[in-house]
């Protein structure tokens, strides 16, 4: 069962006595950077797995490249950790072995913006052959070795606001999973600027946050119980859930007033009261830097994408007769031009 141990093991779970399940016939307990093939490990998002979006997303691509390469000399590994602190220890388990070259090279991916600053404390010295994949960042200060992948939320987010203005009903509230991300504040600002272009008299934004931490991304019961104080008090006509797994509380709880936007996928098989969905293919592009990775190329500091490189846009839901992606695209040069110049502004 060869191509199953190439495939590498997924952990649904991971206990503190099994930090990386390692896909080595002998289960070697011990990280060996002396390997004989190439190996990718995947950190997800804190209880990321399951979310039906954004993390599945990334973790179906992660598995496509996995087949992609069965016969290819890369082992793949998964950890999906269910608390904070089990996501640190086995980054601090594969950082163990990158002090050593390794011969094939070694990849580590930390699928989420909220592993940033456990980079930024961890003095890492990667040797020889050992390289670090950080999602949901533009940074370009970290150490030797470490890549940054972006793909921007902002151009999209202001196409919602921009789209959603030229409606009768024009009062949105953004529900972020919590405050101080960056991600968040990105799509939020490109939310606020689509709003205010649109429509600066009439238009109004609320925000309000599900969680104090990145817990906030995985509490959908927590949503459930907001969306339906939103039906009852009929103050707000749309939802833009920047919450992860969360946002299937309101896709599953708006029937009616106000409206959720689908997020991070095409969310049409997940609810049948939501219009539109802003997508970001940010599985995609993982797999197509893994695919360059394994290929030998060099990964650079910084990869970042946006609205003009096609990996963001909107899409109808496939169960609504409504053309909304009509609506959204008469404002897509605007939105490019306005996402560029909010990211030089914030470099």
């Amino acid at each position: 069962m060869r191509a199953l141990h190439r495939i590498g093991s997924i952990v649904c779970l991971l206990l503190l006595s099994l930090l990386v399940v390692s896909c080595h016939d002998n289960d070697d307990p011990e990280p060996d950077p002396a390997a004989e093939y190439m190996s990718v490990t995947i950190i997800s998002a804190t209880n990321g797995l399951g979310d039906m979006t954004y993390n599945d997303d990334i973790m179906k691509e992660f598995m496509s490249f996995a087949w992609d390469h069965e016969y290819e000399d890369v082992e793949s590994h998964v950890v999906a950790p269910t608390t904070k602190e089990q996501g640190a220890a086995a980054f601090r388990y594969w950082l163990a072995a990158a002090t050593k070259p390794a011969k094939p090279k070694r990849l580590l991916v930390l699928a989420s913006s909220e592993y940033e600053a456990m980079l930024d404390t961890a003095h890492i010295n990667l040797a020889e052959g050992n390289e670090i994949l950080l999602l949901e960042s533009r940074r370009d200060d970290m150490p030797e070795g470490v890549t940054c992948l972006d793909v921007n939320l902002y151009g999209v987010s202001y196409m919602v606001g921009r789209t959603l203005m030229t409606q009768e009903r024009k009062r949105v509230v953004a529900v972020l999973a919590c405050p101080g991300d960056k991600k968040l504040q990105e799509g939020l600002d490109g939310l606020r600027d689509g709003i205010a272009d649109g429509s600066p008299d009439e238009g109004t934004l609320d925000v309000k946050y599900l969680a104090d931490d990145a817990s906030g991304f995985a509490m959908a019961d927590s949503a459930r119980v907001m969306a339906n104080s939103f039906r009852k008090a009929r103050d707000y006509d749309w939802v833009y859930p920047q919450c992860g797994g969360s946002a299937l509380g309101f896709y599953s709880e708006l029937l009616g007033l106000p409206s959720p936007i689908g997020m991070d996928v095409d969310c049409s098989e997940l609810g049948r009261n939501i219009p539109f969905s802003a997508y970001r293919k940010v599985g995609q592009v993982l797999h197509d830097v893994l695919t360059r990775w394994a290929n030998g190329e060099t990964l650079p500091r910084n990869i970042s994408y946006g609205l003009a490189d096609g990996y963001t846009g909107i899409c109808n839901n496939s169960n609504k007769y409504k053309d909304w992606f009509s609506i959204a695209s008469q404002f897509t040069d605007e939105a490019i031009n306005k996402e560029k110049a909010y990211v030089n502004e914030k470099h």
